[in-house]
């Protein structure tokens, strides 16, 4: 997709902005669906009182950012010209082991037993180990940084589910 927008963008007079999305998650998210990403689908387990089976092992890593810090970094994008036919990576930066992500999860439910709330399965064919995003470019150009931490982020989220409990049980 970012060479089709390459592409396209000689011919047109467009000035794009490609962002490459990491591990995004925060209040809107689909906690009905099991396939849309590790912070909804273990939070989803949590929010049902049910313990979190988790694929493979625990450490896996990933990126998450907050989609407050993504709408952020989109809309302070607009305003400098520096951005424009570039792209970015939209992380935090952060290395987080599944490991961590599930204690991080069980703090914030109140769930301290990890053996009794997180059930270890075989992994799933074709997950990828881990990925971080190299946000140096996107820090230099736009001056961003996230503003929310995992446990900060997860808190927000927990909050958001709360108050919408009865959509999604």
């Amino acid at each position: 997709s970012e060479k089709l927008i390459a592409v396209y963008t000689r011919r047109a007079a467009i000035k794009p902005i490609i962002f490459r999305f990491f591990n995004v998650y925060g209040p809107g998210q689909n906690m009905n669906n099991m396939k849309q990403g590790m912070v909804s689908i273990y939070l989803s387990y949590l929010m049902q009182d049910r313990a979190i089976e988790v694929k493979g092992g625990l450490d896996r890593f990933r990126d998450f950012v907050f989609i407050e810090d993504l709408i952020d970094a989109v809309i302070k994008s607009e305003d400098v010209p520096d951005a424009c036919h570039e792209v970015f990576n939209l992380g935090t930066g952060i290395k987080t082991t599944v490991g961590d992500l599930l204690t991080a999860s069980l703090a914030v439910y109140h769930k301290g037993d990890f053996n009794r709330w997180v059930k270890i399965g075989k992994s799933t064919p074709g997950d990828v180990r881990g990925f971080c995003a190299d946000t140096s470019k996107i820090r230099k150009t736009l001056g961003w940084v996230p503003r929310h931490n995992l446990p900060e982020g997860l808190r927000e989220m927990k909050k958001w589910l709360d108050q919408t409990k009865e959509w999604w049980l």
